[in-house]
């Protein structure tokens, strides 16, 4: 009796953990949705491309060239708080390229600023 109990518990935390695992990795599959989608929605892709290199088909007139995401140098040293400020107020702003425009309709948007933060980092992987 007392050992069916303890693999009765056994199985009933195994259940419980992996239904946890599976609810982040659904949560983080969304957020990674979300960020591509406003990724494209917001143009970031025109310029820094699909795959975050900085090779987007409007990024062959630029000079400078578009920020590279996939640069693990970069990533190492910007804070997501420096990567929403450049994208909400633009390069110029942050005395980067002036090519690189504002997103202000986004400071006061902060979940969908965590999005775009998130899928960028996510180049670097």
């Amino acid at each position: 009796m007392k050992k069916s109990r303890i693999l009765l518990s056994l199985a009933a935390l195994s259940l419980a953990c992996s239904c946890s695992s599976s609810s982040e990795s659904d949560g983080a599959a969304a957020a990674a949705a979300a960020g591509k989608q406003l990724f494209v929605a917001n143009g970031c892709v025109v310029c820094h491309g699909e795959t975050g290199k900085g090779d987007g088909i409007g990024a062959a007139a630029l000079d400078p060239k578009p920020r590279n995401y996939t640069d693990k140098a970069w990533q190492a040293k910007v804070t997501d708080e420096d990567i929403k400020k450049i994208i909400s107020s633009g390069g110029l702003a942050v005395g980067k390229s002036p090519l690189m425009p504002p997103q202000s309709d986004l400071k006061d948007k902060p979940a969908e600023l965590d999005a775009l933060v998130k899928y960028i980092r996510a180049f670097a992987k």
